[in-house]
């Protein structure tokens, strides 16, 4: 019986060619934006690789992972934030599903562009890695390579982890750091599992986000967006919003993904996109500043 290998994807030029070289002595399991049926070498899954719940599912029964950069990872229509911290994210999701799994080994690609960050996060768990001898030559990668025919929206940016608070703490923080940074504008009312974003003038609903995934013992806290004037209601995805720990490092990562939003898409950019990435550049100074107060550690 032949071993079960799980690619990200066989789109572009690193997983065409481990594709070929392989398809005759191993089963390729690999990801699609599509439903496509399976060859006789390879099990197309339409998963996404920004959820840890699908990827875990998607390793279920794989021998080794091999891990790249392709370009079925930028599949949003807007994407803000460094691309390392996109690849960073990806990266914990496939060593925490990996390890789930008790998957063999992964096997990391490396490239003549270093991201020691993301070989540090999949060592980090329990799955042995490999990195190839062979550095394969590409260009640093810029987020604005692929476009989605839906006005999606993806966010991931990373934070320092100040001590003496966890993930959980991150997120009450963040909503409470927001609520009072807004507070002539915005509302933000916070229970144990709501939050509700409303504009102050006329007390409208902007945002409801859920807290659905109660992981935070594995370092996740998860809301979902389920109401308010700015979610697009026609959206076949459900927009989400994450609070993620990084066991390889004391940082964190705020993540928004599949976020479609009711105002016209140029409109949108305009606007409320611009705000969203002042917010998180903002947060950013906001932690250091947090590190500074309870380590003394240079902000």
């Amino acid at each position: 019986m032949k071993h079960k290998v799980f690619m990200p994807g066989v789109v572009g030029h690193i997983g065409r060619e481990l594709k070929e070289q392989l398809k005759h002595n191993y089963e390729i399991v690999t990801l699609s934006s599509r439903d496509l049926p399976p060859t006789e070498h390879i099990t197309y899954l339409k998963r996404d690789i920004f959820s840890l719940r699908e990827m875990e599912k998607a390793l279920k029964g794989i021998h080794t992972v091999i891990f790249f950069e392709d370009p079925i990872m930028r599949n949003a229509r807007k994407i803000q934030g460094k691309f390392e911290d996109l690849y960073l994210l990806i990266a914990d999701n496939i060593a925490r599903a990996a390890e789930y799994n008790n998957v063999c080994q992964i096997i990391y690609v490396t490239e003549n562009v270093p991201y020691d960050a993301v070989v540090q996060c999949l060592e980090s768990y329990s799955t042995p890695v490999q990195k190839t001898s062979i550095k394969v030559s590409r260009r640093p990668k810029m987020l604005n390579m692929k476009v989605d025919s839906k006005n999606s929206m993806r966010s991931v940016h990373k934070f320092i982890m100040p001590e003496n608070m966890d993930i959980e703490d991150i997120a009450m923080h963040y909503f409470s750091w927001l609520k009072e940074s807004g507070h002539q504008f915005i509302n933000v009312e916070q229970t144990e599992n709501d939050v509700k974003i409303s504009f102050k003038a006329n007390n409208e609903s902007l945002l409801h986000l859920s807290y659905v995934d109660r992981r935070s013992k594995e370092g996740i806290v998860r809301y979902d967006i389920v109401g308010g004037k700015l979610e697009n209601k026609q959206s076949e995805k459900r927009g989400r919003m994450e609070f993620r720990a990084l066991r390889s490092e004391d940082s964190f990562l705020i993540a928004l993904h599949d976020y479609e939003p009711s105002l016209p898409w140029h409109l949108y950019l305009l606007t409320q996109a611009n705000f969203h990435q002042l917010v998180q550049l903002v947060y950013s100074v906001e932690m250091r500043i947090v590190n500074f107060e309870t380590s003394g550690q240079s902000v």
